[in-house]
């Protein structure tokens, strides 16, 4: 992700926005960008308990009346700040007309409150961020209702394993470390990258393997040093001699428990991941990896997409 000219931000007036509006505001006026802002209706139907008098298509016109009236009043105070704005009140399933409008107005950024709609407490990406992370065609920066204002720390999570040298998770990794450090500058935020990494086979290396204690532990040094050169060599290659100042983070593990632990350590506000699409197939679920990721952490994500990634969704 490299210029933002263009967010579009799903407004849910029913969940808690305050602190997705306050990064979408100071996002646009640090980049420049312009902004749409988008509330997604559900059809009203003729029910069979409403009333003879009262016409589905009256109460839809109120609804809409009232939600673009909610949009006009956040806009205002986007446009007193200087920011282009827009509003636009569609109708239908949200997934479906966000995706739909992503794709016509060239949406270079989708953000959204990632608030789950249910009251589980270990839900913490509501179903619609969830749907958006996995098939939106650009960019989708879901917003935790309690992050930190202003942003302290952003994390951008690599896989530098030599085996993904020529798949999706290796074109990634360039466009995970260059928005971290691009967004850490633009928000003054601290940057930083975190890879995880296991021996293969390791919970059996000594159990089924024979190994030595000795011969184990100078496995995992060798292991750490070589994960660590990748890593010194990957950010002298991709980020320039500023954004090479980003610190770097390669710990023991697998990658959602090492994320996780990572980002409450360093008490990361946002957390850059990439996603993969499955090959032969338009779209994709995220991964079994980002899926493990998304459902730990505790932070804000920005889901990144991989180069040639499609949308599944006919938009007809």
């Amino acid at each position: 992700m490299e210029n933002i000219t263009h967010i579009l931000f799903l407004s849910r007036p029913d969940l808690n926005q305050d602190m997705s509006l306050r990064q979408v505001r100071q996002l646009c006026q640090k980049s420049g960008a312009k902004l749409t802002l988008m509330e997604v209706m559900t059809p009203v139907s003729q029910s069979l308990f409403m009333p003879e008098k009262v016409l589905a298509s009256q109460v839809e016109s109120k609804l809409t009346e009232h939600a673009q009236k909610s949009l006009d009043m956040i806009a205002e105070d986007f446009i007193h700040a200087g920011i282009q704005t827009t509003t636009l009140v569609a109708k239908g399933k949200p997934v479906i007309e966000v995706l739909r409008k992503v794709n016509e107005l060239s949406v270079d950024l989708l953000m959204l409150n990632a608030q789950s709609e249910s009251n589980l407490k270990q839900r913490i990406f509501g179903s619609t961020a969830q749907h958006l992370i996995r098939k939106c065609p650009c960019p989708v920066w879901a917003v935790k209702s309690t992050s930190y204002y202003p942003m302290r720390n952003i994390m951008g999570a690599v896989d530098l394993n030599p085996d993904n040298d020529d798949n999706q998770r290796a074109n990634l990794n360039p466009d995970i470390a260059t928005t971290t450090a691009m967004l850490a500058g633009l928000l003054s935020a601290k940057a930083h990258l975190v890879q995880a990494w296991k021996l293969d086979n390791e919970d059996h290396l000594q159990t089924r393997g024979g190994l030595d204690d000795s011969t184990f532990e100078r496995l995992h040094r060798d292991m750490q040093r070589h994960y660590e050169s990748r890593m010194a060599n990957f950010c002298a290659n991709v980020l320039s001699e500023q954004q090479t100042k980003i610190k770097t983070h390669v710990v023991h593990g697998t990658p959602a428990h090492v994320v996780a632990q990572q980002t409450d350590y360093h008490n990361v506000d946002l957390l850059v991941m990439g996603t993969l699409s499955r090959q032969g197939i338009l779209g994709m679920l995220i991964g079994n990896t980002a899926e493990d990721i998304l459902n730990s952490v505790d932070c804000s994500v920005l889901a990144l997409k991989p180069p040639g990634f499609v949308c599944p969704v006919k938009l007809d």
